[in-house]
């Protein structure tokens, strides 16, 4: 089903990801569409799409993984961690509340594991969104390419 609307997601991932504080080019922005269908595979996917009318204008995903959690706590849990890997919304829709509601359907998805995400540390709006969620800061993550990184986690 998503498939079907790479090109639709692509242009999301552009418009979202190529603005500050992200700054990206437009040929890394649209990775962001493309790992959405391509991570599909991967253990504990789950993944909401937001249209309006038809017309797509959000996408988020989330997937199993270890990688963050042991970079945040330096252990492992049992259950399986949570990682939210991609959120984004057409800059034209939001402030409609898509964002947090495409946020609320993958964490009901998995309530009872720990969940962690990577953001810009300048993404204001991203960040109030993942506060107002329970979400906390753990730590900074210096990418190589592309600057620092906030490492958020959220336990329940």
């Amino acid at each position: 089903m998503l498939a079907a609307y790479l090109p639709d997601l692509l242009a999301i991932a552009v418009a979202a990801f190529t603005a500050p504080p992200w700054n990206e080019t437009a040929l890394d922005a649209t990775g962001a569409g493309i790992r959405l269908v391509r991570d599909r595979m991967e253990s504990g996917y789950v993944a909401a799409l937001a249209r309006i009318d038809e017309q797509a204008c959000g996408f988020a995903y989330a997937v199993s993984a270890r990688r963050l959690e042991r970079l945040a706590t330096r252990t492992t849990s049992i259950a399986p961690p949570f990682e939210l890997r991609e959120l984004a919304v057409d800059p034209r829709y939001r402030g409609l509340g898509i964002g947090a509601g495409m946020h609320d359907a993958l964490i009901s998805a998995r309530p009872d594991t720990p969940r962690y995400l990577v953001t810009h540390p300048a993404a204001h709006a991203a960040l109030a969104l993942y506060r107002a969620r329970g979400w906390r800061s753990t730590a900074v993550i210096e990418h190589w390419q592309t600057g620092p990184r906030l490492l958020m986690h959220r336990f329940h």
